[in-house]
């Protein structure tokens, strides 16, 4: 899962362990081991932890005002 958006899309840890389980399911069906390197602690927890995260739209306004505090 290299390059696979560009840095202005949006992309959320949903969206993330959404990709990375298909990934991860295809490298399993061919016997090999897939394992994980770099990103945030986060996007590695939703993985091995499974967290459950919704699918929502961002929020452009509350983005907005947080980024502006």
């Amino acid at each position: 899962m290299i390059d696979i958006i560009n840095p202005d899309q949006e992309y959320s840890v949903a969206q993330y362990k959404e990709d990375a389980l298909k990934v991860i399911n295809n490298i399993l069906e061919r016997k090999k081991n897939p394992f994980l390197v770099g990103g945030t602690g986060l996007y590695i927890k939703a993985l091995v932890d499974n967290l459950n995260i919704p699918q929502v739209k961002p929020d452009g306004v509350m983005r907005n005002e947080l980024r502006v505090k």
